[in-house]
């Protein structure tokens, strides 16, 4: 069968850059077309942003959008093709939520632009699956998307007795909940980013982590088995974490070296740094193999995990960025989040981090429901702490309830449509006490690293003009300047 995997355009909230626009990779979109090629089908890569990362256009007042419209992607799918899969992504970040309104709106052209079966996967069309239905999808595949997908390409199996789907028959709404998650990551084939334009994500000249060149995502585990209320994965998940093995995960990032002249990979595991004898061998297989390589761990990782031993290894084997998720200096606050966190720990492993020369990123959440100054306060004290421990930056998030999230099913929330949920939330009471208190942190940090470390903050100054980029934040200088090129209107 001849199949086509869409992936939607990247929305931003107009003159935000700290809490939308950030373009992270598909993925997901590119195991699923792997699995798929693997099953024998053709696959086509229709990339909503890739394909024109660099095009701007202006979406219902209050919104920029980067890459081809909906229409065009529609335009690009081959008329002889079997079924069509619309990947939202698998990232718990508020950027999958923004392309909510065009997600639905590639589901509903795909659907009119020919007899093709739809399919929409992905933790957003997860959690909307009832208006991706509505919108014209056939099915809507809940959670991990591989196995269920390659059953429905098949044809041999009765949608009823797949794991993790809902779609209609005969005017009912027939939902089975996902109960069954892939426990042997090898057997995956690796993600197939050669369907997908690689030199225009490399071209337009920022990321989700720090880049300096080339560079390419892993995931060398799936899940978490935390229970954070402010986020989507524990759901998604059901607490499940699996890793790949060390030798399957360097396969992948010499495979990388070989076929793309890659030298930098970025993890966006949500737990990368589980099991220290298991990270301490993925740093040997790397060395045994001689790979030149870089590598960072850009989407986080538990902070207590790493030790003296662990990061020298990971120093040793290229590792040079690790990001760290504190979220709240308050005690209080982590306990209404459910978020475990030892901030003795975590200060310890900044000093570590900043003693072997790795970079050291450390994100916080502001405005929980509860949080009082009093709070806000206690988390200013534990930035200024871990400023003056080598702390290269921080990120600073302003809650926003994502879909799939308990603070979500849980809280009541104002907002007006999806696309409003980043983590620059407008629509919140609050939000401007809160974006002053994030503005203020931030300058409180940059103070106390510039009196602490100053040739850390020259350097970064450098590295902004070089575009060669050791943090997030020297890179969103460079963000920030792109977005206020002139757009394209719809």
């Amino acid at each position: 069968m001849r199949i086509a995997v869409l992936t939607p355009p990247l929305l931003s909230q107009k003159g935000d850059v700290l809490g939308s626009g950030i373009p992270f990779w598909p993925i997901e979109a590119a195991y699923v077309a792997a699995a798929l090629r693997a099953a024998g089908h053709g696959v086509k890569v229709v990339d909503g942003f890739g394909e024109a990362p660099k095009r701007k256009w202006d979406y219902r007042g209050g919104y920029v959008v980067q890459g081809l419209k909906p229409g065009e992607s529609a335009a690009k799918i081959p008329p002889e093709t079997g079924m069509v899969v619309l990947s939202t992504g698998a990232s718990a970040s508020a950027n999958s939520t923004s392309s909510y309104s065009l997600s639905l709106e590639l589901v509903s052209l795909a659907k009119k632009s020919g007899r093709a079966k739809i399919v929409a996967t992905g933790l957003l069309a997860t959690n909307y699956f009832k208006d991706f239905l509505e919108a014209g999808a056939d099915f809507v595949v809940l959670g991990e998307p591989e196995e269920t997908v390659s059953l429905l390409a098949s044809g041999k199996a009765r949608p009823e007795s797949l794991d993790g789907i809902a779609f209609r028959r005969a005017g009912r709404l027939v939902v089975k909940p996902k109960t069954r998650f892939i426990a042997d990551l090898d057997s995956l084939p690796f993600p197939a980013f050669e369907l997908f334009p690689l030199e225009s994500y490399w071209g337009i000249g920022y990321a989700h982590g720090p880049i300096k060149g080339k560079y390419l995502p892993i995931l060398a585990s799936r899940g978490c088995p935390y229970c954070c209320a402010f986020c989507a994965v524990p759901a998604a998940s059901q607490r499940k974490w699996r890793p790949r093995s060390a030798e399957n995960v360097v396969d992948e990032m010499e495979r990388g070296v070989k076929e793309f002249g890659v030298r930098d990979f970025h993890f966006e595991d949500y737990n990368p740094t589980f099991g220290k004898e298991r990270v301490v061998s993925l740093c040997k297989e790397i060395l045994k193999r001689k790979l030149k390589i870089s590598w960072k761990l850009a989407a986080g990782s538990k902070a207590e995990t790493l030790d003296a031993k662990m990061l020298w290894w990971m120093k040793k084997a290229g590792c040079d960025y690790i990001s760290i998720s504190p979220e709240s200096g308050s005690p209080r606050v982590l306990r209404l989040m459910k978020k475990p966190f030892d901030h003795a720990h975590g200060l310890e492993a900044v000093r570590l981090m900043h003693s072997l020369g790795i970079v050291s990123q450390a994100c916080f959440v502001l405005g929980f429901p509860g949080e009082t100054d009093e709070d806000l306060a206690l988390t200013k004290d534990y930035v200024g702490k871990l400023a003056r421990a080598g702390l290269d930056e921080i990120a600073l998030f302003i809650m926003t309830p994502l879909p799939g999230s308990e603070a979500m099913r849980e809280g009541k929330w104002d907002y007006r449509e999806v696309e409003e949920l980043t983590f620059s939330p407008k629509w919140r009471k609050d939000y401007g006490r809160l974006a002053r208190a994030r503005r203020d942190l931030y300058l409180h940090f940059f103070a106390l690293k510039s009196l602490s470390h100053p040739g850390r903050m020259a350097k970064s100054a450098l590295n902004v003009l070089r575009r060669k980029y050791d943090t997030k934040t020297e890179m969103t200088a460079y963000r920030a300047f792109t977005m206020l090129r002139p757009r394209l209107r719809r």
